[in-house]
């Protein structure tokens, strides 16, 4: 197994956050695309897909947030004893994941 550099673990997580919001909107697009031609009725299941897209979105967008302002995907800034700095990165980051 491999071990993934540090400083390559936040590009990896844009991307990732980039890849799972883009496909799935590409999908459900092609979705009503479908249902349109077929002049299918937008059902229940049809609105679920939609508040599911719009949550992976938004989580992407705090995953996004996470690694540009809150060091998401770093190591943890420890001061000499060992114990966390608190400061305005730590308290993004911990925000973020309360809202994620």
């Amino acid at each position: 197994m491999s071990s993934v550099d540090s400083d390559s673990l936040p590009n990896t997580l844009y991307a990732l956050s980039i890849i799972f919001a883009v496909l799935p909107t590409v999908v459900v697009a092609l979705r009503f695309q479908v249902k349109s031609k077929t002049n299918s009725k937008i059902f229940w299941e049809d609105w679920a897909i939609l508040f599911a897209l719009a949550s992976c979105i938004v989580y992407a967008v705090f995953v996004i947030i996470g690694v540009a302002a809150g060091g998401l995907g770093r190591p943890l800034k420890r001061d000499a004893a060992g114990k966390p700095i608190y400061d305005a990165k730590f308290f993004i980051f911990q925000r973020v994941t309360l809202a994620s």
